[in-house]
C-alpha cells in the first residue's frame, strides 16, 4: 500500500488538548441545547444530521424515540435557524413514523442551487429520498429509492437490514450525489452481520444506484457499518467507517468517484473509535488555495478501557475534535470538546470557517448508551486555522 492510501502517525505530533468547560460560551466557543429527553413524550432523542445553507441558515435533523430502541415508533423532527446557530425555531414532526423507525437522516446542501437533499431509511427495509428547495421550510414528499439496491440483491447479497449514514452525504464536484450506506443479511433481521456500500445519483436525485458491496463482515474487519464520506482537496473520497475490531480504531478507504474502485481498509491509528458514528468535515484555508483542513469528530475514550455492550463498544466519552492538515495522513491537532458522557455527531463548516458540531450528550442514570440532550458547539472561525497555522511553523 502506498503512502498516499496510508494513515500514519505524524513525525511531529503538536496536541492541543484544551479541555472545554462547555457551558455557555468559552474561548470563542459556543454550546445551546437543542432537544432533550422527555420533551414530546419521546424517551430518546438521537442520529443528528445538519447542513449549513449559508453563513446563516442551519437545518438539523434528528429523531424522537418514544421508546429506547433503534425499533422504536419514531419522528423525524427539524429545527431550523436564520442566524447561525444563535437561535433556533421550535423543533417540528418532519416525517411520522407511523409505528415504525424512520430514521438515518442525512442532509446534503446542493451550493449551485440551494437544493436541500435528506436520504433516510423507513422500518430498515426502505430508503427514500425527499429535496427542499426554500431551505428547509418545506420539503417534497418522499420518493422511494430502495430500488438502488436491486443490483446488491442480485449479486446474491440477500440483505435485510439497510439504512444510510448515518449524517453523511455529500455532492462531489462533479455533481454526483454520493450517500454511505450499511445493510446486513441477517435473517433475524438484527443489525450484524454487517456490510457497506454506497447510493449515488448523478441527476440531481431523480434517479439512484449503488456501488457493489465496498467491504463485508470478516475475522479482520469485523462488522463494518455506520460511515462518514468526504471529497478530498485531490478529488479523492475519503470512506471513514466505524467496524467491531479490536483494534478500536477507524478504518479508512479511499476512491476517485465514490463508487468504484474503492482502496483496501486500513486502520489509521490515531483515529480511536470506541465502535461509534463518527463526522468529517472540510475547511478551506485562505491563506493557501487548494488546500483544506480536515476535520474528524468522535468520542476519544481511548483511556476508558472496559466495554459496556456485548459488541464490544467502550464508553462514548470525551467528544473530542481532530483536524488533519494534509489529506487525512496524520491528524496532530486534537482539542477536547466535552469531557463528559457524547455519542453521535455531525459537523459542518459554513462558508465563513465557523465549525458546526452536532452531538449527542448527557448521561441518563441506568442507561449506558442513551443520551440527555442533543446540542451544538459552534467554533469560531479563528480557532481551527490558529491551530494549523501553529502546526505548519511546528514543521
Amino acid at each position: 500500500m502506498s503512502d498516499h492510501h496510508s494513515c500514519t502517525p505524524a513525525i511531529i505530533f503538536l496536541v492541543l488538548a484544551t479541555t472545554l468547560s462547555a457551558r455557555g460560551q468559552s474561548d470563542g466557543i459556543r454550546r445551546i441545547d437543542l432537544f432533550e429527553v422527555g420533551q414530546n413524550g419521546y424517551q430518546s432523542v438521537r442520529i443528528p444530521a445538519i447542513a449549513a445553507i449559508d453563513d446563516k441558515t442551519l437545518l438539523v435533523a434528528a429523531v424522537g424515540r418514544r421508546t429506547v430502541s433503534d425499533w422504536a415508533d419514531m419522528d423525524m423532527l427539524l429545527r431550523r435557524s436564520t442566524d447561525g446557530g444563535m437561535t433556533w425555531a421550535e423543533p417540528r414532526v418532519l416525517l411520522s413514523g407511523e409505528g415504525k423507525p424512520v430514521d438515518n437522516p442525512n442532509l446534503i446542501v446542493d451550493h449551485n442551487n440551494g437544493r436541500v437533499h435528506l436520504v433516510f431509511q423507513r422500518d430498515y427495509t426502505q430508503l427514500f429520498h425527499m429535496t427542499s428547495d426554500d431551505a428547509g421550510e418545506t420539503f417534497t414528499q418522499p420518493s422511494d429509492i430502495t430500488a438502488a439496491l436491486d443490483s446488491i440483491r442480485n449479486s446474491g447479497y440477500a440483505w435485510t437490514v439497510v439504512a444510510p449514514g448515518p449524517s453523511s452525504g455529500i455532492r462531489m464536484t462533479t455533481g454526483r450525489l454520493v450517500v454511505p450506506i450499511w445493510l446486513s443479511d441477517s435473517p433475524e433481521r438484527q443489525h450484524r452481520p454487517s456490510a457497506i456500500a454506497t447510493i449515488f445519483s448523478d441527476d440531481d436525485g431523480q434517479t439512484w444506484g449503488a456501488s457493489s458491496l465496498i467491504l463485508r463482515n470478516s475475522p479482520q474487519f469485523p462488522n463494518p457499518s455506520e460511515s462518514d464520506v468526504i471529497q478530498l482537496p485531490d478529488g479523492r473520497l475519503m470512506l471513514n467507517t466505524r467496524s467491531e475490531s479490536d483494534q478500536y480504531r477507524r478504518l479508512v478507504m479511499f476512491s476517485g468517484d465514490g463508487v468504484h474502485e474503492w482502496s483496501a481498509p486500513q486502520f489509521c491509528p490515531e483515529l480511536y473509535d470506541p465502535i461509534c458514528h463518527a463526522s468529517l468535515a472540510l475547511m478551506s484555508t485562505p491563506d493557501r488555495p487548494g488546500e483544506a483542513v480536515l476535520v474528524f469528530v468522535n468520542p476519544d475514550s481511548r483511556t476508558q478501557l472496559h466495554t459496556v455492550r456485548a459488541a464490544g463498544l467502550r464508553p462514548r466519552e470525551n467528544l473530542t475534535i481532530k483536524a488533519s492538515l494534509d489529506g487525512g495522513l496524520t491528524w496532530p491537532v486534537s482539542q477536547v470538546l466535552d469531557p463528559e458522557r457524547s455519542g453521535y455527531s455531525d459537523t459542518v463548516v459554513t462558508p465563513d470557517s465557523r465549525i458546526h458540531v452536532v452531538y449527542e450528550r448527557g448521561y441518563i442514570a441506568g442507561n449506558n448508551l442513551n443520551t440527555r440532550y442533543l446540542s451544538l458547539i459552534t467554533l469560531e472561525p479563528n480557532w481551527l486555522l490558529s491551530q494549523a497555522s501553529a502546526r505548519r511553523v511546528a514543521d
